[in-house]
């Protein structure tokens, strides 16, 4: 009997232990909609377009500042987007020469009605 348990509950932590693995390796470039808050405040010694979604920090890749200038947001706007992460790093300047080096996303803005 003992035995048996034993080896039921390690059947049980191998399949556990696959099903954890099968989510760390989640694709990156998925796409996620969430409430995003961009800041646009370098000249008031805050960072050049820095990105954040709920607590995490992000830089966005070039196509998604383009869009950012194009939409001419204020120093701090909370907006929708549709983002993935590109798997790469990307560096937020910030005031006093400071830069920040992030995880790098790219985005579209979703415009809810």
């Amino acid at each position: 009997m003992r035995n048996t348990f034993s080896r039921s509950a390690w059947l049980l932590t191998i399949t556990a232990g696959g099903a954890a693995a099968g989510c760390i390796g989640d694709d990156l470039h998925e796409d996620r909609i969430a409430n995003a808050r961009i800041e646009r405040n370098l000249q008031a010694d805050g960072c050049e377009m820095l990105v954040t979604i709920e607590d995490a920090q992000y830089s966005p890749d070039n196509a998604s500042r383009c869009a950012i200038t194009a939409r001419q947001l204020p120093s701090f706007a909370e907006v929708t987007i549709k983002y993935h992460l590109t798997g790469d790093t990307g560096v937020v300047r910030c005031g006093f020469g400071a830069h920040l080096t992030l995880l790098q996303i790219g985005f579209e803005f979703v415009d809810l009605e």
